[in-house]
């Protein structure tokens, strides 16, 4: 579906697996999009039932978000799981519900620092201790999904106004246009980022260019594998999977990369080829690209490219002649 549609992807159409949305600024695009759509359908052989079609609305419900032209807001008949989801005792408990509240964190102003108190419990030899801290947490993560603002829509052609503050609980930001939210972000700080200077943390970033990340999110929805634990987030069976502000799935915090031949090689090739990498091998390269990226067979994969990389084999010393046999150096006479 994604590759029929691909050149009106972004511009008037989104697919999400069988499901197509088609939206426009006025009624006369409306009606020249419906059309080209309806056309491409045919043309493809591709069949829609009509019951299950609804044209010409004002607002839509789509993957758990209501969308008109007023902006963005959560759907409530998602949140109501939210709020009837009992207290967590167990970490896997803990990461379900996490998992699930992320969905809508970029509605959340100050989310990381919110939902520190749960995060903690998560922790490798932490104790499972349910505090206060843990109960007003959980609580006001649920009340926050029900009195959340709607989001507008951003516009390309206005300028943006961003936000941003820094403290040694956490980082935030808003993304505003005309006075009014687009999306709010935040993260919890790093063990190694809490002894930072209050201006070091203020102009900390860590850039992944957006064209890169666009092209992620893309093919992500093309992956069968991605696909279904998108649905599956919050429960047991997508345990660490969590659906970030920018739209990209990710794995403990890693950027899932989906089974993209191209996207592969050139995460891979950046790694490795580039002059800030100088040819690493398997071990190195796995280590520093699992801080930022995740697979399925990621480990193996990268273990074949270095192993096929023809640099590496000439360069290397495993690949090179052995040495002959230690000769003694001849022991010179001093007068």
């Amino acid at each position: 579906m994604n590759r029929i549609f691909r050149p009106f992807l972004d511009k008037f159409v989104v697919v999400f697996i069988d499901d197509i949305l088609i939206y426009s600024r006025t009624p006369e695009e409306h009606n020249e999009h419906l059309r080209l759509v309806l056309e491409i359908l045919k043309a493809k052989q591709l069949y829609t039932k009509l019951s299950k079609c609804e044209f010409w609305l004002d607002e839509v419900k789509f993957l758990g978000h209501v969308i008109s032209a007023e902006g963005i807001a959560i759907d409530s008949a998602k949140v109501e799981s939210v709020l009837q989801w009992e207290r967590p005792r167990t970490v896997t408990d803990i990461q379900s519900f996490v998992g699930l509240v992320s969905y809508y964190r970029r509605f959340i102003e100050g989310f990381s620092k919110i939902v520190a108190p749960l995060t903690q419990l998560t922790r490798k030899e932490q104790l499972f201790i349910w505090t206060d801290a843990c109960e007003r947490s959980f609580d006001k993560l649920k009340m926050r999904l029900t009195t959340s603002p709607m989001l507008v829509l951003p516009d390309s052609s206005e300028p943006f106004d961003v936000y941003c503050d820094a403290s040694h609980q956490g980082l935030g930001c808003v993304l505003m246009q005309n006075r009014k939210v687009v999306a709010y972000a935040s993260r919890q700080l790093k063990n190694h980022e809490r002894n930072y200077p209050t201006h070091d943390l203020d102009c900390g970033m860590i850039i992944i260019t957006s064209e890169f990340l666009r092209q992620v999110g893309q093919k992500q929805l093309q992956d069968v594998e991605l696909v279904k634990l998108l649905g599956l987030l919050g429960t047991e069976k997508a345990v660490g999977f969590e659906l970030g502000e920018d739209g990209i799935l990710r794995f403990k915090g890693r950027i899932c990369l989906p089974h993209d031949a191209e996207l592969k090689r050139a995460v891979l090739e950046e790694s490795h080829k580039s002059r800030l990498s100088i040819h690493p091998g398997m071990t190195k390269m796995y280590q520093d690209l699992k801080k930022t990226f995740w697979w399925s067979g990621m480990k193996r994969e990268i273990a074949e490219y270095v192993a096929a990389c023809l640099t590496c084999q000439k360069a290397k010393v495993e690949h090179q002649k052995p040495s002959g046999l230690m000769q003694q150096m001849e022991i010179p006479e001093w007068k």
